[in-house]
């Protein structure tokens, strides 16, 4: 692993020769300014276990997107970002990679993480996904891309499909901004007095048992 990361570098840092100068004086060549090398000791790599939940696997699968993007290995050949991977996983993943999925050396590192959860994905009862795909929701941290990319195996998963069914489903939970009603003229604050930029409101009704109440909702941005 350790090399890989190190070959990642040499290929990032410009090399710096020494000339000699007629006078015998030694000069070095003046390029670009070095970059410094990144500590990778201050990103240890986070080890995937095959006892991992999919929601484990979902996190794991999160921070290692991050250790990529620092160490930069999705920039070397494909056969060496699979023995990086290979380099976080435990025996039984390692096998699972090799003869489970049929995923080639030769593969990037996305498609054989997503052919890693449909494994995952596959050993789970499909009542339990479908109780994710309602569930589940954009947790801090997590683009928006990444959690509409997670809706989108889910639903191939689920329905056999990829093409935005999950989209049909839920459309009827959508209000448009059109029809909202104009913001209310007092500003909205987040905590520590951050201004807030509010799209509109709607008017909703709420049930918390024998309890009753209506109510104006701001849709921020």
């Amino acid at each position: 692993m350790s090399q890989i990361l190190e070959h990642v570098v040499s290929q990032q840092v410009p090399s710096h020769h020494s000339t000699t100068t007629t006078s015998g004086a030694v000069a070095t060549s003046s390029g670009a300014p070095q970059k410094a090398k990144f500590p990778f000791g201050a990103a240890p790599a986070p080890h995937l276990s095959s006892s991992a939940s999919l929601r484990e696997f979902d996190a794991w699968r999160h921070k290692f997107k991050g250790y990529v993007m620092l160490t930069k290995i999705s920039s070397v050949p494909p056969i060496e970002q699979r023995a990086a991977l290979v380099s976080v996983l435990d025996e039984k993943w390692t096998r699972i990679l090799r003869f489970g999925i049929g995923v080639s050396d030769d593969t990037e590192l996305e498609p054989a993480l997503d052919a890693m959860e449909a494994y995952l994905r596959g050993q789970r009862n499909i009542l339990v996904d479908r109780r994710d795909f309602y569930s589940r929701v954009q947790e801090p941290g997590v683009t928006f891309d990444d959690f509409l990319a997670r809706h989108r195996r889910l639903d191939t998963r689920l329905w056999g499909r990829g093409d935005g069914h999950w989209l049909d489903m839920v459309k009827p939970l959508v209000i448009p901004e059109s029809t909202l009603d104009p913001p209310d003229s007092a500003d909205l604050f987040a905590v520590g007095h951050h201004p807030l930029n509010c799209l509109g409101t709607f008017p909703s009704h709420l049930e918390l048992g024998n309890k009753r109440t209506n109510l104006v909702v701001s849709v921020i941005k």
